[in-house]
């Protein structure tokens, strides 16, 4: 059978990859045929059942599920396990199998799987979380507060300082914001325009807008700006509710750390160790879960030894590849990869500007309000102006400007989260009021403006990608060549029951 028949779904190499992954996912253990589970191929030794292809096609991505009872299909997923038998042939044959480097790959990969296992048992699945816990960390932490900050921005600490005298003399911060800031909001007297979380700022004033009071007022923050003056506007609390999942799992990571260092200590109680292991912490901890793995004997059951059955005819086949095909491959040309890039140029194109207008909210509850209200016909300009909680950006100020009215440029829309919102083609109806949507924990009401254009990348900048891709082309079809090779040189050593095969669509395997 001709891999590179219309029928085919995908190149060979991934239909032999699901095949290995069908007996690195399942067990390898030779099972007694049945009249229910009747040989398909014979390969050599080797005999695939229709048990065996079942799970071959159960192991295949959703999308291929609803063809997989089709006679044409099973043939083809049957031909890929048969296929898999002929690399493993051919790699026996030519030594591949007495190459040490890949039961050194195997003894590391079996080593990390091993290290896995003990973990996952005597360490993850010993941490237990309750609602206590996380109600614990909530309250000791004291988390989940937001505030609103207004700031004077100033170009030089004595400025600073400057503004600080004057507001514990009782000045206006509204007013010396207005006069005297470097960015300053004048209509909003150097009011943020939202609340923040702790995750929203950076580290250097995390450490004090927190801590502030509303109505506090900050010693001078040297930030990339300049030095900033802060107070607080408002603050708020987020309910224990709403931070359940980020404290489980901070709560669940700390436990953990904890049961690993534990275990540790039980473990050294048990080996001796040499200086250096015992000083290297990743080798120590590697080293003593290695050893309780063997001494546990995880890495003699039966389906610890099937894995790694299965995993090394994975190298092999891999290797195979690599050797006989890819490595033979002769480097595309620059003409050719060329070529490829214009005739796939709708691939290395990204979202042009996108230019809308939006009403940013704290709330669903508000963006509901105010998509009612622009539908009744108020501007979407004047709602922004008045409600929306979206800080104004300078042009040229990172990824997008937004002015007082909700007009927005967003320049690098892959960089902002509204880049997931617009690959759905329903949501680039252009002049359209959409939403609510949420977006970073806030809700915006939204219409785009004008068309999102496409932006072609230049050919410098996607060259070596377009390269790889020319090889991979090259190494699909050098495969699916070398596979046909195997077939003809292997014939002799396949038999195929084909009246078995017809009678898994017949529901008669005898």
């Amino acid at each position: 059978m001709n891999c590179r028949g219309k029928r085919r779904r995908s190149p060979c190499w991934a239909w032999l990859l699901a095949a290995v992954g069908l007996f690195v996912l399942g067990s390898c253990e030779p099972q007694p045929q049945t009249a229910a589970d009747p040989p398909l191929v014979q390969v050599g030794d080797e005999v695939i059942t229709a048990g065996a292809l079942r799970q071959y096609e159960q192991n295949l991505p959703t999308a291929f599920h609803a063809v997989a009872s089709e006679a044409a299909a099973q043939r083809e997923h049957l031909q890929s396990l048969v296929d898999r038998q002929l690399m493993l042939l051919e790699a026996g044959n030519k030594g591949y199998r007495r190459m040490p480097e890949l039961r050194t790959e195997l003894v590391q990969r079996a080593n990390k799987k091993l290290i896995y296992q003990v973990t996952a048992e005597y360490i993850t699945r010993q941490v237990e979380v309750t609602e206590g816990d996380l109600l614990q960390e909530y309250e000791e932490a004291d988390l989940g507060w937001m505030v609103r900050p207004a700031r004077v921005l100033c170009a030089t600490e004595e400025e600073a300082r400057k503004v600080v005298r004057e507001l514990e003399q009782g000045a206006d911060f509204a007013a010396l914001a207005a006069a005297r800031s470097l960015k300053a909001a004048t209509e909003k007297g150097g009011d943020l325009g939202h609340f923040f979380g702790p995750e929203d700022v950076a580290p250097v004033l995390q450490e004090v807008i927190f801590d502030l009071p509303v109505g506090g007022i900050s010693a001078p923050i040297r930030t990339v700006e300049g030095y900033e003056v802060l107070t607080i506007l408002d603050r708020y609390r987020l309910p224990f509710d709403r931070l359940k999942e980020q404290l489980a799992t901070k709560v669940r990571r700390r436990k953990w750390k904890a049961r690993h260092l534990e275990y540790l200590e039980e473990l050294k109680k048990k080996d001796s160790l040499s200086q250096s292991i015992a000083s290297d912490p990743k080798a120590l901890s590697d080293t003593l879960l290695l050893r309780e793995g063997r001494r546990q004997g995880f890495d003699q059951n039966a389906e610890f030894l099937a894995w790694k059955d299965a995993k090394y005819e994975e190298l092999l086949i891999r290797q195979l590849r690599q050797r006989e095909v890819v490595d033979l491959l002769p480097p595309p040309s620059e003409e050719e990869v060329q070529q490829y890039y214009e005739a796939h140029i709708e691939g290395y194109s990204v979202p042009g500007a996108v230019y809308l207008t939006e009403v940013l909210l704290n709330t669903r509850e508000e963006a509901v309000d105010i998509r009612r209200a622009a539908e009744a016909g108020q501007s979407l300009e004047d709602l922004a102006h008045n409600h929306s909680v979206r800080p104004r950006t300078d042009p040229g100020h990172g990824h997008m400007h937004v002015d007082q009215d909700g007009h927005m440029v967003i320049y690098a829309l892959q960089g902002s989260p509204y880049y997931s919102l617009f690959q759905r083609k329903e949501r680039q109806q252009v002049g359209q009021i959409q939403g609510p949507v949420e977006l970073d924990g806030k809700f915006a009401v939204f219409r785009l403006d004008e068309p999102i254009e496409p932006h072609q990348i230049p050919f410098a900048k996607v060259r070596k990608h377009v390269r790889r891709q020319v090889k991979l082309k090259h190494a699909r079809r050098a495969f699916e060549v070398y596979i046909d090779s195997l077939r003809k040189v292997y014939a002799g050593e396949v038999k195929w029951f084909d009246e078995h095969l017809a009678g898994l669509n017949t529901g008669n395997t005898r």
